[in-house]
């Protein structure tokens, strides 16, 4: 079609089978070089073509970033949907979280895939890039709204499920004041089995860690079962 009318048409060919560099890319080669001899040949059309091949998607079915593919290539695409601009190879070391300034607009990913961001006002105070507005990408906000539109601030969301999983997380970790439980747990049934005696180590336990024991401190070891150490 564009030899016919003199036409500059593009087009992407999408080939979902393992031989798209083997034969689909030769296909097009012949297309473009021509092939064929004596009576039999066939002009090529000219022009030419690159070959890509898909990398993980970005977006899951649940419209959640796919954190595998990792920070950098988030920020690609983060950055190219705001501005239709590529990110700038140059990234300022003093300011971690910031892609890139476009038409007077500051553009930030206040991401860390281990801990659950919140724009606030501490975050706000370690912007360096002076704009006419920012677009700040975090998972919370605790700044009021009236405040955002007042300093021409537009705060969005990462669309990620890694908060949920942080929150789950920490909640499945133990506390410290349950490690230090399971901690004096641990100590007592080593004296235990060094002292030979309940009450001893029950004793030493506490005197390890400057508690009285008796009155006005912890109560006297009680001897519910002989030869059962008893720590209630």
């Amino acid at each position: 079609m564009n030899k016919a009318d003199g036409g500059n048409r593009k087009f992407i060919l999408v080939e979902m089978m393992d031989y798209a560099d083997s034969i689909t890319a030769e296909r097009v080669k012949r297309v473009i070089n021509g092939y064929g001899e004596g009576k039999k040949a066939v002009e090529g059309t000219g022009g030419n073509f690159s070959y890509y091949e898909l990398g993980p998607v970005l977006l899951l079915p649940d419209g959640n970033l796919n954190e595998e593919v990792g920070p950098q290539k988030i920020r690609e695409y983060v950055y190219y949907m705001e501005t239709k601009e590529p990110l700038p190879a140059e990234q300022p070391t003093d300011e971690p979280y910031f892609m890139g300034l476009c038409r007077n607009t500051a553009y930030y990913f206040y991401y860390e895939r281990e801990n659950v961001t919140t724009l606030d006002h501490a975050f706000l105070a370690t912007i360096q890039t002076k704009a006419e507005g920012y677009t700040i990408y975090a998972d919370l906000c605790a700044i009021p709204q009236e405040t955002l539109r007042k300093h021409n601030i537009t705060f969005k969301k990462i669309p990620s499920g890694h908060c949920q999983a942080v929150k789950e997380r920490e909640e499945m970790e133990l506390k410290s004041y349950q490690k230090e439980v399971i901690a004096d747990l641990a100590r007592y049934l080593e004296l235990v089995v060094e002292l030979q005696s309940p009450a001893k180590a029950y004793q030493t336990l506490w005197n390890e860690k400057n508690v009285l024991v008796g009155f006005g401190g912890m109560p006297n070891y009680v001897n519910v079962l002989p030869g059962v150490p008893h720590v209630c």
